[in-house]
């Protein structure tokens, strides 16, 4: 199945729900569900590109620090650039724990290289 249309289930799975939400709230005398907004508005990915830089920044620099913390409680003596190659050290290559956070690390890093390469919008 292709991502995009794995997403658009998702989507419609969303709206459904909303659906269901805006119905009863309707019963009930409340006001419209805002929540069909975040699907249904056109997204503007230029708005506010500068803060999401800088939070992915914070995000992958907390990440870093994370993953520090648990290599130096794995092997006490370990420098920041002893992880850039973890498979030098067995106790961090076979640790299941360092080898998620390592993980997260490289996907936050994977989708701020992602947004920072996407399409500028005029």
């Amino acid at each position: 199945m292709i991502l995009g249309q794995e997403t658009g289930r998702y989507e419609e799975a969303y709206l459904n729900k909303v659906d269901d939400e805006e119905r009863l709230a309707a019963a009930q005398g409340a006001a419209a569900c805002p929540k069909r907004a975040i699907l249904t508005e056109p997204r503007n990915f230029a708005t506010g590109s500068k803060d999401v830089e800088r939070l992915f920044e914070e995000l992958i620099e907390q990440q870093r620090k994370k993953v520090f913390k648990l290599a130096q409680e794995i092997i006490p003596n370990i420098t920041g650039e002893d992880i850039l190659q973890p498979n030098d050290y067995p106790q961090l290559e076979n640790n299941p724990y360092f080898r998620y956070e390592e993980g997260v690390l490289e996907g936050l890093q994977v989708a701020r290289m992602a947004f920072l390469a996407r399409p500028k919008v005029s």
